[in-house]
């Protein structure tokens, strides 16, 4: 996989590994076609714990996944063996099939290689945060924030656009643990399948930092190995099931989110566009008619993403971005958010938006 996400927002094919350049959009955007569906803004896979982490494990919860209502619904016990190999009795229970029912997979011995399970299917999870305490979740520096994935089959982990993490191949269950305290990146094998790096898994297969990652990359704001306070970032996680056989995932992240103002843009039908740019003003209002001073300067810029979200960034002093909710942009109660630029196949229905906020 190339080291960075290609213009669209998808991991490329790294050509000199794969022999193509391909973009995986195809396997991830929110387009439907031939052999795919796909659905945005899912809910319910993620349980938050006592500890304030989100989590997810299928040894230990079978996730079943509604279509008409998007949701998820976790039972309390796992489902489906993974398939052992031949004349193999299998022993360990917890597979990741969510386009299969309960119904289908709580009865004896349902496998992995069964005819009636949904296989081949993709995840793709975007999380923004903001990295404070020296990579803490509080002041008293308790709870270092980390980021764990163990599972099977490809996964690939971006951060700010950029690879840190690939877990793609021919392989049997891999985990990764990335350890935002200290910028350490760890791909093992989770011999004590607690989903977390200790002595007990032996030494590591690949261990690098989240600067060394970075490095070259033009991207600013580190502490020694790791981001420095104040920061703010994006994590994209990438699953994909395409082996045919076992398909398990346990996730596990404690990230600090930040409230932010976002924008869905859609095109007549309905359809989310991506890479439409974006600029917010200040106004005044006379008789309900908004105007933006001649010299006025953008307070706020930025671009839908992939999958047509646009998150309000303000520029910080150490040059880097933050997003903002329109509640903490001042006194000002009024603004115009004005469409700067809309892909060439993409009409533009309206070039600005007015916006009162109520006090």
């Amino acid at each position: 996989m190339q080291n960075k996400l290609g213009a669209d927002g998808y991991p490329v094919l790294n050509k000199a590994t794969t022999d193509s350049d391909e973009s995986l959009a195809y396997l991830f955007n929110g387009d439907n076609g031939i052999g795919k569906h796909a659905y945005l803004d899912v809910k319910g896979l993620l349980q938050v714990d006592d500890e304030r982490y989100y989590t997810y494990d299928s040894t230990n919860h079978f996730a079943e996944f509604n279509t008409s209502t998007k949701n998820f619904t976790l039972y309390e016990e796992p489902g489906v063996y993974a398939y052992p190999g031949k004349n193999q009795k299998p022993v360990h229970l917890g597979q990741f099939f969510p386009f299969n029912t309960a119904e289908q997979v709580f009865t004896k011995d349902f496998i992995s290689n069964n005819r009636l399970v949904n296989h081949y299917f993709g995840v793709h999870m975007n999380t923004r945060f903001i990295q404070q305490y020296e990579g803490h979740t509080d002041k008293n520096k308790t709870w270092k924030v980390t980021y764990n994935f163990s599972g099977d089959d490809d996964v690939w982990i971006f951060i700010d656009g950029v690879l840190v993490g690939d877990l793609g191949g021919n392989h049997d269950a891999l985990s990764i643990q990335i350890d935002f305290s200290s910028g350490e990146v760890i791909t093992y094998e989770d011999r004590d399948s607690d989903n977390q790096y200790t002595d007990q898994d032996g030494k590591p297969h690949n261990t690098t930092t989240l600067a060394k990652a970075m490095e070259g990359t033009g991207k600013p704001g580190f502490r020694d190995h790791t981001f420095a306070d104040g920061t703010y970032h994006t994590l994209d996680f990438f699953y994909l099931e395409r082996g045919g056989i076992n398909s398990n995932m346990s996730l596990k992240y404690n990230l600090v989110n930040l409230p932010e103002s976002d924008i869905v843009k859609m095109d007549q039908d309905g359809k989310r566009i991506p890479g439409v740019g974006f600029e917010l003003y200040p106004a005044t209002v006379v008789n309900g008619v908004y105007t933006v001073a001649e010299d006025a300067k953008p307070r706020c810029i930025g671009t839908t993403n992939s999958v047509g979200e646009l998150v309000l960034m303000e520029e910080q002093a150490n040059g880097g971005n933050m997003p903002v909710q329109l509640s903490a942009l001042g006194k000002n109660t009024h603004w115009v958010l004005r469409e700067t630029s809309t892909p060439p196949w993409t009409p533009q229905l309206a070039r600005h938006l007015d916006h009162h906020q109520r006090t």
